[in-house]
């Protein structure tokens, strides 16, 4: 198959958004395209910060300072209590107390 016979995925996309106006005035099309757009925007001002988190992961592995299994476990914990709703200190407390209970080899 040639690229010329290979169907282009945006103009795909396109083509099924062609349709009426609603209420704001605009079509799926124009939708779709204001969606791409502030979608791009976004990916690239928050790109410079995935470039620090893989420097700051890889800063702590380097230094010896934490595996990457430890980076792994601590991320997963951010990104449960973060879901969660719950404070990071409120934890780091309850995990002292637990550790002064059960010994510091947690």
């Amino acid at each position: 198959m040639d690229e010329t016979s290979t169907p282009n995925i945006l103009d795909n996309l396109i083509d099924k958004a062609k349709g009426p106006k609603d209420e704001t005035g605009k079509n799926k099309e124009e939708h779709l395209e204001d969606f791409m757009k502030s979608f791009a925007a976004i990916e690239y001002e928050i790109e410079p910060y995935r470039d620090q988190l893989k420097d700051l992961k890889k800063n702590y592995v380097d230094n010896c300072w934490l595996e990457k299994d430890d980076i792994k476990l601590a991320i997963k914990a951010y990104r449960f209590l973060k879901k969660d709703g719950s404070d990071l200190d409120k934890f780091n407390e309850i995990f002292e107390q637990i550790k002064r209970q059960f010994g510091s080899d947690l």
